[in-house]
């Protein structure tokens, strides 16, 4: 009886040593984070003249795979605000007739829930680096129009203010312009990221977000208009 409990207690004892062994080499870890996103459009493309950033906010979970003590993999899913506003050259179409392009203010806001993927490196201590991709599927849009040119001799100034949709159809109908753009439904571009823990649970975090896809699609947009966006957040780990 002593023999067969002294093999229990050692086979126990080396099944907590095994488990704690794997648990520091593939441990999965889970936590919540939140902060701010700076949303602009970079001003190299010919058709952007002025960046003006604007702050929104995000938050999500996310769950963490240990590869080794140096590398992990992270996953997340966030809901997020993009928001920027910029002087863009702009074309229309007034009462059937093309209209030279002109320089307008434009107000974006779009509402994504993201899926953002890294590749982590605890490279000293504390301090971790990251890459990856994010998709993300846009749930909310806003667009504000500023408007102030002359056509077809006619001074026309107004600020208009809704989604795509509902920008389109107020357009035609009350100032007898046709603006054709659009805003696509997914998007994808390439993060690096940057973190900080501290007090053994807390994250401090900042990311870089370069897209790669285009978020707006129509006949009155001359090139791929692709965001940039910085985030800075907080994180808890479980």
């Amino acid at each position: 009886m002593k023999r067969i409990l002294l093999t229990t207690v050692l086979l126990f004892s080396a099944f907590i040593y095994a488990q704690n062994t794997v648990s520091e080499t593939k441990k999965i870890e889970f936590g919540v984070k939140a902060g701010s996103t700076i949303g602009f459009v970079p001003e190299f493309l010919d058709e952007i003249k002025e960046n003006t950033p604007k702050v929104g906010n995000f938050g999500g979970l996310y769950a963490m795979y240990h590869l080794n003590p140096k590398f992990a993999l992270q996953v997340e899913a966030l809901y997020a605000q993009h928001k920027f506003r910029s002087i863009a050259n702009v074309r229309m179409r007034y009462q059937g007739v093309d209209i030279p392009p002109f320089d307008a203010w434009n107000d974006f806001q779009l509402d994504y829930i993201q899926i953002p993927l890294l590749l982590k490196w605890n490279f000293f201590d504390q301090f971790s680096f990251g890459f990856g991709g994010q998709i993300g599927f846009i749930q909310y849009d806003k667009y504000t129009l500023n408007v102030d040119t002359d056509i077809q001799n006619v001074h026309i100034q107004f600020s208009e203010s809704g989604n795509f949709s509902e920008m389109y159809d107020r357009l035609l109908n009350e100032y007898g312009i046709t603006f054709d753009v659009n805003r696509k439904d997914f998007e994808y571009g390439l993060l690096l990221d940057g973190e900080y823990r501290f007090l053994k649970h807390l994250i401090l975090n900042m990311r870089y977000y370069a897209g790669l896809s285009t978020f707006l699609t129509g006949a009155d947009i001359d090139s791929d208009v692709r965001q940039s966006v910085l985030s800075i957040g907080l994180g808890y780990t479980f």
